[in-house]
């Protein structure tokens, strides 16, 4: 030992108990890497793992009237060779409001697309006044700088026909409620409500179903 080095004591009985419980959480972190895996992607039931899409549910009951800047009803039939976005929502809907220009660039992305059809239907959260729910809708696409078709679903008859297709009680339907359709009116995905991100599932989803 080089006389200029001062002797290393061993540790005092006081660190002892610091000293054992930091490798003991060393270790825990060690064996909890070991076998930790990263979460997996959102499985949750909407989208295209939605149940009726599993299901291979045809879409035949729509038949939903124009409202604003439009004069054509849509219906199943003219839906035929298209690939729809049906999107259910009211001017009186928070999470709607937080989705709309989410959507309005999805519309965007894709209004080149012949094959394409984007159909918004503003709605009341019962059936009701429809001059109450355009005037109402007309000053949100105005607060909005937006201005597209808008269509009504009189007496609640497409969404009605759409859920008992689709083996949902119309309790369980909520807003804003988007469904997409492939050109041969089957299901391909259906989100009920808004999370962040969904409008990235929902353009995939067209995209797949436009390059069949």
């Amino acid at each position: 030992m080089n006389w200029n080095d001062e002797p290393v004591s061993p540790p005092s009985r006081s660190r002892l108990p610091l000293l054992i419980g930091m490798l003991a959480v060393a270790a825990a972190a060690l064996i909890f890497f070991s076998v930790w895996e990263p979460p997996e992607a959102d499985q949750s039931p909407f989208g295209p793992r939605h149940p009726a899409v599993l299901a291979k549910t045809k879409l035949t009951g729509f038949e939903l009237q124009p409202l604003l800047d439009s004069e054509e009803s849509v219906t199943s039939d003219s839906l035929q060779g298209k690939v729809a976005l049906i999107n259910f929502w009211g001017p009186w809907c928070g999470p709607c409001g937080t989705e709309f220009p989410h959507l309005m660039q999805l519309r965007d992305e894709f209004k080149t697309e012949q094959a394409f059809q984007f159909v918004s239907v503003s709605c009341l959260p019962r059936p009701g006044d429809e001059q109450t729910i355009a005037e109402d809708t007309r000053e949100f696409l105005k607060a909005n700088g937006t201005q597209l078709p808008i269509h009504i679903d009189q007496d609640f008859l497409s969404r009605k026909r759409m859920l008992a297709e689709m083996k949902i009680e119309l309790s369980n339907f909520g807003y804003p409620t988007t469904v997409v359709i492939d050109r041969e009116g089957n299901l391909r995905g259906c989100w009920i409500g808004y999370r962040p991100g969904w409008e990235v599932e929902m353009a995939s989803v067209v995209k797949a179903a436009l390059t069949e």
